[in-house]
């Protein structure tokens, strides 16, 4: 496992970067500590008035610190994007999108779906993904795994789950 233990060093060393998918209450405080601790971190939000507010150092999440967030973004450290196209530079995917209860008491995936296809589309080397979002137990391997496997370029790609 060649590809697992590259990946690896990558993430001990903090040469790894890492994209949050979903910067709400969850994703948001996760990628400011990835960021403190000196990772890249990507931030993706389909929500481009959200991103625009982080830009601008407006914070919507009390839990982190609106001048923190500014001194990551000019620090190169955090970089909350809309744009898929800053997908393409992770070797570390965490989903941290919302998972709302249905009527009958389950978690509507819905959001981890379109996060994984979204995702799937940008693995071009081995990656790390992580299911930050709170869901039922199997969601990883029966859910996630196969949407990835579809994807023909995924494949020969190595996906640590």
């Amino acid at each position: 496992m060649k590809e697992f233990q590259a990946l690896k060093d990558k993430i001990e060393n903090k040469e790894a970067c890492l994209c949050i998918v979903g910067l709400g209450y969850v994703g948001l405080p996760l990628a400011v500590a990835f960021a403190k601790k000196g990772f890249k971190v990507y931030g993706f939000d389909v929500s481009r008035k959200r991103v625009n507010c982080l830009k601008k150092g407006i914070n919507y999440i009390s839990d982190v610190d609106e001048k923190e967030i500014l001194n990551l973004i000019k620090k190169k450290k955090f970089f909350p994007s809309s744009s898929e196209n800053i997908l393409d530079y992770a070797d570390v995917f965490i989903i941290c999108v919302p998972t709302p209860l249905r009527k009958v008491k389950i978690p509507d995936i819905s959001y981890i779906i379109s996060a994984v296809k979204v995702i799937s589309a940008h693995i071009r080397r081995p990656k790390l993904i992580v299911l930050e979002s709170t869901t039922y137990p199997g969601t990883t391997r029966e859910v996630i795994l196969p949407l990835l496997k579809q994807n023909k370029t995924n494949k020969k790609e190595k996906i640590f789950l």
